[in-house]
């Protein structure tokens, strides 16, 4: 664990001065707030070590993309089309998330995907169509692209995920 890791905290209740997000969200699958030993707000960077171990929690408590995906094995990286360097990397195994974070050298990925940060968060919102992103190229795709479309459905539920995570920092 990281020195800035181990100074977050994660509760269930917002900071103090902060709304609690719509209902879309649902209370069994409520917000994660992040906060330091302050108690104040903290933000997570989209595709942060943070924020992908964010993820990898949203993943395995979403049955579409935990049983959806348990038949396979994969190592999937999301980056950003404005700055490459900035990726998270993520491993399933029979559908569990067992890794989120930063990519690990010499890992190559099974599945590679590479949009701008407005894309992933329009795709997170939902007003961006996964299929058409991918085929329009508005996420860069490099993979079995058949094995994808056969789990479609994970797939979307995958991209939806993004806008599940609070406290999102979308800035490059």
């Amino acid at each position: 664990m990281g020195a800035h890791e181990a100074r977050l905290s994660l509760r269930s209740q917002p900071p103090s001065g902060m709304r609690e997000p719509g209902l879309r969200d649902g209370p069994a699958r409520g917000p994660i707030w992040q906060v330091d030993e302050k108690g104040e707000h903290v933000s997570k960077p989209v595709l942060s070590p943070e924020w992908m171990k964010e993820y990898a929690e949203l993943w395995n408590s979403t049955p579409e993309t935990r049983e959806g995906t348990k038949k396979l094995s994969m190592v999937i990286e999301y980056r950003l089309k404005e700055d490459e360097s900035r990726a998270g990397q993520f491993h399933v195994e029979n559908g569990e998330a067992v890794y989120a974070g930063a990519p690990v050298e010499g890992r190559k990925p099974d599945y590679l995907l590479t949009a701008k940060a407005e894309d992933w968060k329009r795709l997170g919102d939902g007003e961006l169509n996964t299929t058409k992103a991918i085929m329009g190229r508005t996420v860069k795709f490099r993979g079995p692209m058949m094995v994808a479309l056969n789990h479609l459905s994970s797939l979307e539920e995958a991209m939806r995920l993004f806008g599940r995570i609070q406290d999102t920092d979308w800035s490059v």
